[in-house]
């Protein structure tokens, strides 16, 4: 399965600030409610699409499905960096074709401080990021590592590399962000 419009505003957390439990919402429901479409058809945020998606590439009809969830991976990495900042990615810029052509073509990313966060979010943000789906992880793997994550970061104490990198970020100040919005 996949998503087609992964952003921000479709990921629900409970309202505890330190919560773990999150939800995706609008699966399924997106686009003008007139108009009969695709299953693949894709409606998103510009800033929250997959350059291949930008560009408008076509999937062999055998790998549809898998070419769909390596771009929500990348609006997945779009959202690490959202939340390792507190900032919307690219707020600076319009959402227009040239912002698009510079995602695709200048493998524009939002910007972040990868000396504040733990490297392994970091590099995991990279690698879901990648302008290359093949390079990006599964949504398995993104599941297996996420549940990784947070049984070594939970109530017990811990002393693995992956808690070490959290701990350590938190002293240099790193606050992953969750932003409220009411629009």
């Amino acid at each position: 399965r996949f998503h087609s419009n992964l952003h921000f505003g479709n990921i629900l957390i409970a309202d505890e600030a330190s919560s773990i439990d999150a939800r995706i919402s609008d699966v399924g429901l997106h686009g003008p409610a007139d108009e009969q479409r695709s299953p693949t058809d894709y409606y998103g945020k510009l800033q929250f699409t997959a350059p291949e998606i930008l560009r408008k590439e076509k999937p062999e009809e055998t790998k549809i499905c898998k070419f769909y969830q390596a771009a929500d991976i990348y609006s997945f990495g779009i959202i690490m960096a959202m939340f390792s900042t507190g900032k919307m990615p690219f707020s600076d810029r319009k959402d227009d074709e040239r912002l698009s052509e510079d995602i695709c073509n200048k493998n524009l990313r939002p910007e972040i401080c990868k000396e504040l966060m733990p490297q392994v979010y970091y590099e995991l943000m990279t690698k879901c990021l990648s302008s290359i789906p093949e390079q990006r992880p599964s949504a398995n793997e993104l599941n297996l590592l996420l549940r990784k994550w947070i049984s070594e970061l939970g109530d017990k104490p811990n002393f693995s590399e992956i808690a070490f990198q959290f701990h350590e970020a938190n002293d240099k100040k790193w606050e992953p962000t969750v932003i409220i919005s009411t629009s």
